[in-house]
Order: structure tokens, then C-alpha cells, then sequence
């Protein structure tokens, strides 16, 4: 009996088929334009063989899925490093904000002054001033860029 379920596998298969059929055409034209740059370039430039390339590819992830390959990681000192980094980058933030008690700040002059004291660039500096005002609530965000700093109690 003919019903949607064997139509369906049906249509699957002949999708199969055509999807190959496809795969092999690109191929096919990959594989002439290839041939077309080797022949202009008399043989300069050693282009690739896309075989080739698809078996390095298919090596490659092999080596790695059986272990033999190893992705190094960043290792604990750097870490800590840049943790220490942010630090510091805060706490000088707080010491020229705290110079400027009352005023309005833009958060490029904060920026430029942590910059040049420690030489290192602040990354993201929307997420620096969020994670000043989360940790400082007597810093406030006044209008675009702008900061005011009060010390609790004044």
C-alpha cells in the first residue's frame, strides 16, 4: 500500500540523488577553473588539488578527534595577568574620578588617563564604566559618555 510515509522516503531518496549529482557538477567546474588558472599561470603558483585538500582536511580532523592533535590552552598565568590588568585599570579610573568629585566626566578622558598610565588599551569601555558603577555606587551615568562621581554621604 502506497501511503505519505514511503512517498516521503521516496522524495528523500530522489533528493539524495540530486544533491550528488549537484556535488559532482561544482566539482566538475571547480576542477576546470583550476586547470584554466594552472594553464595561465604556466605553473607559477602551484594551486591546490581539491582532493588533496579534502584528504588533509579529513586527516587533520581524524588527528585531532583521536587526540593526536592538541589545542593548546591559554595558560593560568596569562590569565591572571590580565585579571590583575583590569585592576589596576579600575582602581586608577576610581582615583581620577575621585580627583574630579562633583564634575562631569567624559569616559574618553577617563580612558586616555588609564591608557596612558599603564600603556594597556580598555577593550570595551561601555562594559568598564558598568562594572565601575556596579561596584561604586556613588558613580552615576549622567548622559551619553558622561559620568559624575560622589562619594557616599556628601
Amino acid at each position: 500500500m502506497f501511503n505519505e510515509r514511503t512517498a516521503l522516503k521516496m522524495r528523500m531518496e530522489q533528493l539524495n540523488e540530486r544533491e550528488h549529482i549537484i556535488i559532482r557538477e561544482f566539482q566538475a567546474e571547480r576542477d576546470t577553473i583550476y586547470k584554466r588558472l594552472r594553464e595561465l599561470d604556466k605553473g607559477k603558483h602551484a594551486l591546490p588539488c581539491l582532493r588533496e585538500l579534502a584528504k588533509q582536511e579529513k586527516f587533520t580532523n581524524d588527528a585531532y578527534k583521536s587526540g593526536e592533535i592538541i589545542v593548546p590552552r591559554v595558560s593560568a598565568v596569562r590569565s591572571e595577568n590580565s585579571v590583575v590588568k583590569k585592576i589596576d585599570q579600575r582602581k586608577l579610573a576610581m582615583q581620577f574620578l575621585a580627583s574630579q568629585i562633583g564634575e562631569e566626566v567624559k569616559s574618553v578622558d577617563i580612558k586616555r588617563y588609564v591608557e596612558r598610565i599603564l600603556g594597556e588599551p580598555i577593550q570595551n569601555m561601555t562594559m568598564f564604566m558598568e562594572s565601575l558603577m556596579r561596584n561604586n555606587s556613588g558613580l552615576k551615568k549622567i548622559g551619553r559618555g558622561l559620568y559624575t562621581y560622589s562619594r557616599i554621604g556628601e
